[in-house]
């Protein structure tokens, strides 16, 4: 199989999703390509999740950005149109 050279940006709009979200960037990082930046903007969560992903961030400093975003609540597709600009 060829591989590719080019980056690819991994958007992830999170909500309450501490009960996955460490299983889920395990398997991101876990992966055979490793040309990827990841962008989080979070909507208000009230549980551990930007806790877990801030951990991500400073194991994986140079590959995971925080959108920081005083606009809670934008729902998910908000969110993701968000991470898009």
């Amino acid at each position: 199989m060829e591989r590719n050279n080019y980056d690819i940006a991994v958007l992830l709009a999170t909500y309450n999703g501490g009960k996955y979200i460490k299983e889920q960037l395990d398997s991101l990082f876990q992966q055979s390509c490793k040309l990827f930046h990841l962008y989080v903007r979070d909507d208000g969560s009230s549980d551990d999740t930007m806790k877990i992903v801030e951990e991500f961030r400073q194991k994986y400093p140079e590959k995971i950005t925080i959108l920081e975003d005083s606009q809670k609540h934008r729902g998910a597709a908000k969110s993701f149109m968000y991470l898009l600009e």
